[in-house]
């Protein structure tokens, strides 16, 4: 069985770099303390952020997948606070701004 954990609002591509090293840390820490660890654990990011959106292609190199948070992805492209009652109407999950972005990770 394969498991993963998925970091969130990554936007760098120097974040996964810290995450695989601290990664790495606790792992080497976790074997001399006499753990057994499974070989097959995956780092990965959510997609949440257009930012992490257009960097996705670069940020395959450093992560084993990607998770889409088609939530806030959706509130943070149409800068909407979807727990407000004043601009909450402007949140649109199938806006074809947050389309687009889920196509260019196809």
């Amino acid at each position: 069985m394969r498991h993963g954990f998925s970091f969130q609002l990554v936007t760098t591509l120097e974040e996964p770099e810290c995450f695989e090293a601290v990664l790495e840390n606790v792992k080497e820490t976790l074997r001399r303390e006499g753990h057994a660890l499974d070989d097959n654990f995956k780092v990965g990011i959510m997609i949440e952020v257009p930012a992490t959106v257009m960097a996705a292609e670069h940020l395959t190199r450093h992560v084993g997948f990607f998770a889409l948070g088609t939530n806030d992805l959706a509130a943070y492209t149409l800068a909407v606070d979807r727990t407000n009652d004043y601009v909450s109407k402007l949140y649109q999950e199938l806006d074809p701004a947050v389309v687009r972005l889920i196509h260019e990770l196809s």
